[in-house]
């Protein structure tokens, strides 16, 4: 005999009330077409928190983070010293427009695990990184241009010579 998992009534009161005023300020209520929940019916479910592998609903509701988004995939959500970490890092400000010694830092480090690699550079997004990828591989090519895919159906041409992401040969 099988045991059904136990399962959560479909009511979510308070997701319901967030969606609904989310989707007065955000197309489709949610900042992706993923959790939109339009097409299979239903409202999408907003967190409250998490912690560990866990995330808290605001109707209340725990969920196993089968996700793992960004950092919670290596520790878990709201790891103590991640937390003790980034407490000690925003004393310094939290986000600059230009070069900051933690960045050649974090590149050392990074280089120190994987000796084979000469190089590192941090991207935020998978487009930034296959642009950056893209341009790299451009000297192992025997084409003069590549073309790379971005948003919208619009096509960035790299020549030869010049770098996406700073406008400048990278090594």
């Amino acid at each position: 005999m099988t045991t059904q998992p136990p399962s959560y009534p479909s009511a979510a009161p308070a997701s319901e009330a967030w969606f609904e005023r989310a989707s007065a300020v955000i197309p489709g209520g949610v900042n992706s077409p993923v959790r939109a929940f339009r097409s299979v019916g239903g409202t999408p479910r907003f967190m409250a928190s998490a912690t560990g592998p866990y995330l808290t609903d605001v109707d209340g509701r725990e969920y196993v983070d089968l996700v793992c988004s960004w950092g919670p995939l290596i520790l878990g959500h709201a790891h103590p010293r991640v937390i003790e970490a980034v407490q000690r890092a925003v004393t310094d400000g939290l986000a600059f427009g230009t070069a900051h010694r933690g960045e050649g830092e974090l590149a050392e480090r990074v280089l120190a695990a994987y000796p084979y690699a000469q190089l590192v550079r941090f991207v935020v997004s998978g487009t930034e990184a296959v642009a950056t990828h893209r341009y790299l591989e451009l000297p192992e090519t025997t084409r003069d241009l590549l073309r790379t895919p971005k948003p919208a159906d619009k096509w960035l041409v790299c020549a030869r010579g010049t770098s996406v992401a700073t406008s400048t040969k990278v090594p």
